[in-house]
């Protein structure tokens, strides 16, 4: 098929809700996604996301990712 790309660009995050030490970490994401038909500098669609990242506490004290909880979000 046709060539086609995205890239995805982090545009801000809140890490409000991100507390040291809590068994349970999410940082909200906005994201500027870019897709071309293969050509990155001329982008056929742009659209903005809001994505949750979730990350667990490990026994041992680290942290691992959990999840990724995306959704439109319009500006």
């Amino acid at each position: 098929g046709p060539a086609f790309g995205m890239v995805t660009r982090v545009v801000a995050i809140d890490s409000k809700s991100a507390v040291s030490g809590a068994d349970v970490m999410p940082f909200i994401v906005q994201v500027q996604q870019a897709e071309d038909a293969g050509n990155p500098s001329a982008p056929t669609k742009v659209s903005y996301k809001e994505v949750t990242v979730t990350f667990e506490k490990q026994t041992e004290g680290g942290y691992l990712l959990d999840g990724l909880s995306w959704k439109d979000i319009e500006l």
